[in-house]
């Protein structure tokens, strides 16, 4: 009696053992397909509220059709995604984009490094990018460096009563995960400069006249004002700051894709350059503005 029984225990042993390889062989197999198929794909991190602005601006056109960016507002965020994804298009790469979300910029650096998503979908500074080298493929510079101006925006009937004298008295909010901005700032003569961690954020206590004023890139509107949450943003009129580096899109070397993205990235991109696609879109956008090109810089280089 006893016998059998450690023969039956032996044999349901056996099994097991058998049932746990096949698993594990199945588990192996599936993950190689999963991420080396022809299926595989490129997940695009990016804010949520970038996409918002990018989906408005669309209005249901093709991305890789956008030649002309002229409008009252379309934001930096917006004009990267579409340059990206016509530089992988040109570059060759045909598989599918999907894009994912997360919270803020330092996050979005995080979740590239990991490789838990492929690529960021907007530039990032390089100083930033070189603390993690290993973790990031960095392409050619996408914004040169002093090209980046800032105006001093707040809110519209406040900015029409403010001057460069004023800045003593004079509030500012940024965060500090925002390098290049910081530093910008932290050069000024300010009562204040307040480190807050989301741009959201940033933009309530502005609007609700508990901060004076942030930083918020210029564009093409006629009198360079933005709208957001519903309230007229202006810049103080004549001056404005230098954000110093130059800007990059990064690619996770730690993803399947990683490296094939990257190389298609690159190729595409010197193709937009050699067409002056990029410089020209930031010009139309007025990103690279030439209503400011006489207004003082605060913060020379």
């Amino acid at each position: 009696m006893v016998s059998t029984v450690y023969r039956m225990i032996s044999s349901f042993k056996h099994i097991l053992v058998n049932a746990i390889v096949r698993a594990s062989y199945l588990y192996i197999l599936v993950s190689f397909f999963v991420f080396y198929s022809t299926d595989a794909f490129a997940n695009i991190v990016i804010e949520r509220s970038g996409y918002k602005s990018y989906v408005a601006f669309l209005k249901d056109r093709d991305p890789l059709t956008i030649t002309e960016f002229s409008g009252s507002n379309t934001p930096r965020s917006v004009i990267e995604l579409i340059l990206l994804q016509q530089a992988l298009h040109l570059g060759g790469y045909d598989k599918p984009l999907k894009f994912e979300f997360a919270p803020n910029y330092a996050r979005i650096l995080r979740h590239v490094a990991q490789g838990t998503y492929a690529l960021s979908g907007s530039t990032a500074w390089k100083h930033d990018l070189e603390n993690d080298a290993k973790s990031y493929y960095i392409s050619q510079e996408i914004i040169k460096s002093g090209m980046f101006e800032a105006g001093l925006y707040t809110t519209f009937d406040k900015a029409n009563q403010l001057t460069e004298e004023d800045l003593p008295n004079l509030t500012a909010v940024s965060s500090r995960f925002w390098v290049a901005d910081w530093r910008a700032l932290s050069q000024l003569p300010l009562k204040a400069l307040y480190d807050v961690p989301s741009w959201s954020s940033m933009l309530d206590m502005v609007l609700s006249n508990r901060i004076d004023f942030l930083l918020q890139p210029f564009n093409g509107s006629e009198d360079l004002t933005v709208v957001s949450k519903g309230t007229r943003l202006a810049p103080i009129k004549n001056i404005k700051l230098i954000l110093v580096g130059t800007r990059h899109f990064y690619v996770s070397k730690n993803h399947p894709e990683g490296e094939a993205i990257y190389k298609a990235l690159e190729k595409g991109l010197t193709q937009l350059k050699q067409q002056n696609r990029i410089e020209k879109a930031f010009k139309q956008s007025g990103f690279i503005n030439e209503k400011v090109a006489d207004w003082k810089t605060l913060n020379p280089q």
